[in-house]
């Protein structure tokens, strides 16, 4: 590369100290001389921020008096970036740990094209580094299906270089010119699906969305048996149901897709049940219900989902209202994909019991 564009790295603490620090140390070590790395301390209680900066004195810390979420979080950091004349940001989860050339990688791919906006690394787990946890996926914009690579698909041509690809922001590089485009994250997710908000919107802004296939980060994320969802925190189960549907809502083009969209939030949530702890059903069903109406932001626990609805969702959670309302808006495809997966997700989870 004859030239080396400015990067901010854009690292989000709150108390992670342990994990924050080795995603230093190994950014310590990267190639890429033409960068600076800022950490974002969401308001920690664990002295994290002073620690990092006595051991990293070349890292910039912003101090948020309280946790702002990710969104915020990052836009705080962005924020500095495009102040600082960045010409890319690279978004980096703190339990992540990269590669010496990742970067550069990420950089030098970015640079093929003006066209392209957002570039993500293959995402290896930290606990076997041979498998892949994530290589890019593709959505359908007509339906917000997501769709993930299988070994008989072709990943080249589809998930990491292909049209309407969308990335995770656990480790994306992020042009300036997106940015001036398409404006900073939306700080109404708070936390997870902005970045397939993202995507999108850097796809409806004439921007491509690749995977460097070259570039490798190791995420410290639990392996779990196939088709597995590693158990969470409420925070998780309640920002997952309501987002998605927000998400939805927020890039639904009519008053019939928005109206489908509510059917398939309250069918979803309701198809997610078995494969939801317990303990943190109602907390799931309470996002949902604030996804239909409209609440955005920081967790809420208010209002709750009418008693009538939830326990009705509930009991019908073994049936698959998904599959229900695609064959009533004659959707036979998604009806027949929404079967085999809740009968595939029934077998794996029929343990499960309300």
């Amino acid at each position: 590369m004859a030239s080396r564009p400015k990067v901010f790295v854009i690292v989000l603490n709150w108390d992670g100290m342990v994990d924050t620090l080795a995603c230093l140390s190994s950014l310590r070590k990267c190639n890429y001389d033409n960068k600076e790395v800022v950490v974002v301390d969401n308001g920690s209680s664990d002295h994290s921020a002073e620690i990092i900066q006595a051991r990293f004195p070349e890292v910039h810390i912003i101090h948020n008096m309280t946790n702002e979420g990710f969104c915020k979080g990052n836009n705080i950091g962005i924020r500095y970036a495009l102040d600082n004349k960045a010409e890319y940001v690279w978004l980096l989860n703190n339990d992540t740990e990269v590669e010496s050339s990742t970067l550069s990688k990420l950089v030098e791919n970015a640079e093929e094209s003006t066209e392209i906006g957002l570039v993500s690394p293959v995402l290896c787990y930290f606990e076997d580094k041979t498998k892949v946890q994530f290589s890019g996926s593709y959505i359908d914009l007509k339906t917000f299906e997501i769709h993930y690579p299988e070994c008989k698909e072709s990943p080249d041509a589809i998930f990491q270089t292909g049209p309407n690809v969308i990335l995770w922001g656990t480790a994306l590089l992020i042009k300036r010119t997106v940015i001036e485009n398409i404006g900073l994250l939306d700080e109404r997710f708070f936390a997870y699906w902005e970045d397939t908000d993202y995507s999108i919107r850097s796809i409806k802004g004439g921007f491509r969305n690749v995977v460097c296939k070259d570039a490798r980060i190791y995420h410290k994320r639990p392996i779990t048996p196939e088709g597995e969802v590693p158990k969470k925190s409420s925070f998780y189960y309640y920002f997952y149901e309501r987002n998605r549907i927000l998400l939805q809502r927020k890039h639904a083009k009519s008053r019939v897709e928005r109206a489908r969209i509510l059917a398939m939030g309250l069918a979803n949530g309701s198809a997610h049940v078995p494969l939801c702890p317990k303990e943190y059903v109602e907390i799931a069903l309470t996002g949902v219900w604030h996804g239909i109406k409209g609440i955005s932001g920081t967790f809420k626990t208010k209002p709750e989902m009418p008693w009538i609805l939830r326990t009705l969702l509930i009991k019908i959670s073994k049936i698959h209202p998904v599959f229900i309302v695609n064959i009533l808006t004659f959707d036979l495809n998604a009806a027949y994909r929404a079967f085999l997966r809740f009968y595939s997700g029934q077998r794996k989870h029929d343990n499960f019991s309300l």
